[in-house]
C-alpha cells in the first residue's frame, strides 16, 4: 500500500482542509534562528482534515547540535504524533563532510526523543557523497522528478534510479510542480511506501533498526548470578535509554524511556560493565534501565539525574 501527500512550507499558504492527499509534511525550522509562521496553523488543518502530518527542518551550516536543539525546542510537542525529516539540500551542505554533518544532527534527536528521523536528499548527491553511515539507521525521503512539466492530480511515478546507500527510499518527491485542487499554485507532490500504521511506527520511535550482519554465536557461558542493593528513587535520563525484562541489553525491548521521562526504581545493581535500576511494573514484574557505564562494582558516570 502507498500514501500519497505534500510537502509544504510558508510559501504555499493553502488550507489543508481543502487539499486532497494522505499526509503533509510542514516544513518547521531552518537554521537556528527561524520558524515557519504557518506551521501551527497547518498542523492544526491537518489534524481538523484526518491527514497525518510530518515536520521537517532545513539544515544550514551553522553547528549541527545547535541546528538540532533550535529544530526540537519547536517540534517537541508535536514528538510522537508526526514523522520527523531532515531537509538536507543547502548548497555549502552538498560536499564530503555533509553526510557527518546531517548524522550528528540525526544522532541528536534520536537520542533526545527515541525517533529515527528521515533524510530529505536528491537522488544525485544520495549516490555520489558517503551515506554508509547513515543509511544503516536512517529512511530515504528521495527528491527525483521524471519531468518538470505540471503534474495534475497525484501519480504513481517511479523512482528512476536506485540510492546507492539505501537501496530503496520509503519516501519519494517525484515533481515540484503538482497541481492539486483547492489550491491555485505549483505543489511538491510525494508518495510513501506504506500504510498508515507504518506512518504512526515511523513518527513513535517503533520501527525497529535494521538488524546488524549475523555473525557466529559465542560459546554459551553461565551469566553471573546479579545481586541486587535496595534503594528507592527517581530516576530522570538525559538521553533516550531501552527499558528491557532483564539486567542485560539481551533482554527484550519493553520501552524506550526518552530524556526528561522519570522512572521510579526500586533496586540497584552492577552487571554487565552498566549499573542497572530496577522498575516495579505491574503485576510483580520488573523493568531494567541501565543508567551508566560500571567497571565491576564501580560507576563509571551518570546518564541522568538521580532524585
Amino acid at each position: 500500500m502507498t500514501l500519497n501527500g505534500i510537502d509544504i512550507s510558508s510559501h504555499n499558504p493553502l488550507d489543508l482542509t481543502k487539499v486532497p492527499g494522505d499526509f503533509a509534511i510542514i516544513k518547521a525550522t531552518e537554521g537556528t534562528s527561524y520558524t515557519n509562521p504557518l506551521m501551527a496553523n497547518h498542523i492544526k488543518q491537518a489534524k481538523a482534515a484526518g491527514k497525518l502530518f510530518g515536520l521537517y527542518h532545513y539544515q544550514t551550516t551553522a553547528d549541527p547540535v545547535a541546528e538540532a536543539k533550535y529544530f526540537l525546542s519547536k517540534s517537541k510537542p508535536y514528538v510522537g504524533q508526526g514523522i520527523l525529516a531532515l531537509d538536507f539540500e543547502a548548497a555549502g551542505l552538498l560536499n564530503s563532510a555533509g553526510p557527518a554533518k546531517a548524522l550528528k544532527f540525526l544522532q541528536y534527536i534520536q537520542q533526545q526523543t527515541g525517533v529515527r528521523m528521515f533524510l530529505y536528499i536528491s537522488l544525485s548527491p544520495a549516490n555520489t557523497l558517503n551515506w554508509s553511515s547513515v543509511a544503516k539507521t536512517y529512511p530515504l525521503w528521495v527528491a527525483q522528478y521524471n519531468s518538470m512539466a505540471v503534474v495534475n492530480g497525484y501519480q504513481n511515478r517511479a523512482l528512476n534510479g536506485t540510492p546507492k546507500y539505501w537501496g530503496k527510499a520509503l519516501l519519494h518527491q517525484y515533481t515540484s510542480a503538482g497541481r492539486l485542487a483547492g489550491y491555485a499554485g505549483n505543489l511538491d507532490l510525494d508518495r510513501f511506501d506504506g500504510d498508515k500504521a507504518l506512518w504512526a511506527a515511523w513518527a513513535r520511535g517503533s520501527v525497529a533498526a535494521p538488524a546488524k550482519p549475523a555473525t557466529p554465536a559465542p560459546a554459551k557461558v553461565a551469566t553471573p548470578a546479579v545481586t541486587w542493593h535496595k534503594e528507592t528513587g527517581t530516576f530522570t535520563p538525559d538521553r533516550a535509554i531501552n527499558l528491557r525484562t532483564a539486567a542485560n541489553t539481551s533482554g527484550k525491548l519493553i520501552a524506550v524511556i526518552k530524556a526528561g521521562q522519570q522512572i521510579k526504581y526500586d533496586a540497584f545493581a552492577y552487571a554487565g560493565g552498566y549499573v542497572w535500576l530496577r522498575q516495579p511494573r505491574s503485576g510483580g514484574s520488573f523493568g531494567y534501565l541501565a543508567s551508566g557505564n560500571a567497571s565491576g562494582n564501580k560507576r563509571l558516570n551518570y546518564w541522568g539525574k538521580f532524585s
